[in-house]
């Protein structure tokens, strides 16, 4: 249940084009909307993962879902079908006290079906926010567990190889030094960003026009660009591969926008 992430391991967080390296430590990304899966209107949350396709493959749903829902309420869409946006590579200099999700011992002490968390809908998240608003109330967990800085959690639109599960790292940003000693902000350091072309392409893998019948919103390409360094190879994916900077790649999304 309980899973210690070792200080300084590398995380990544894909985010839209304008925003800077200071916002990316503030919570911000679903403050000011609905929320998401782990975090309600006005909780600052962040999403990272250890696993950059993670971050690329979460962003590159929610750009699709905002091009469908644009498309559904006639607002006229500019082709070919693309999205722009910045890879972040950042560390956290120390440890971090997580808790999985997903772990049995967490579902019977939260009181949950344990498949809660794959939940695919796109929307419905009232369970997961559950979890995590107890999560951020647990002052005083089981010793010798600190308070949680967040959480564990599948990322049910990237796909992987077999017995593989590609996780989400959520972290709480939580007010300093009443409830952590020091902030996220303050313990956080960049390595390294990339800015990210995405395009979605027709079934045949052509670039989109509006005669197109069929869009592979499951399948769009990108590309890495704005630093001279590949993405390093994730240790925790199997047999993960660097990504080259300025080579389109294709990108698999597990479950396509409704």
């Amino acid at each position: 249940m309980w899973n210690t992430l070792p200080a300084h391991t590398p995380l990544y967080r894909a985010s839209w084009l304008n925003d800077t390296w200071e916002d990316v430590l503030q919570g911000y990304g679903s403050f000011f909307t609905d929320g998401g899966r782990y975090n309600m209107t006005h909780q600052q949350t962040i999403y990272a993962a250890q696993d950059p396709l993670v971050a690329l493959t979460e962003f590159g749903w929610h750009a699709g879902l905002k091009l469908c829902e644009d498309l559904g309420n006639g607002v006229p869409l500019a082709y070919p079908l693309t999205a722009t946006g910045k890879l972040w590579q950042f560390v956290i200099n120390t440890p971090l006290t997580l808790v999985d999700v997903t772990h049995p011992a967490c579902a019977h002490r939260f009181n949950y079906a344990a498949h809660a968390a794959y939940n695919p809908h796109p929307d419905r998240y009232r369970s997961c926010r559950d979890v995590a608003n107890q999560l951020r109330q647990w002052a005083h967990p089981p010793a010798p567990h600190t308070r949680p800085e967040g959480l564990l959690a599948p990322s049910i639109r990237t796909s992987g190889p077999a017995n593989y599960t590609a996780q989400q790292v959520v972290l709480f940003v939580m007010p300093a030094p009443a409830v952590v000693p020091v902030s996220l902000q303050s313990r956080g350091g960049l390595i390294d960003s990339w800015g990210v072309a995405l395009e979605f392409l027709t079934d045949t893998g052509q670039p989109v026009t509006s005669i197109a019948p069929v869009v592979g919103w499951r399948n769009p390409r990108f590309r890495l660009s704005g630093s001279q360094n590949a993405v390093p190879r994730c240790p925790v994916r199997p047999r993960s591969r660097s990504l080259p900077v300025n080579n389109w790649q294709s990108l698999d999304i597990q479950y396509t926008p409704y």
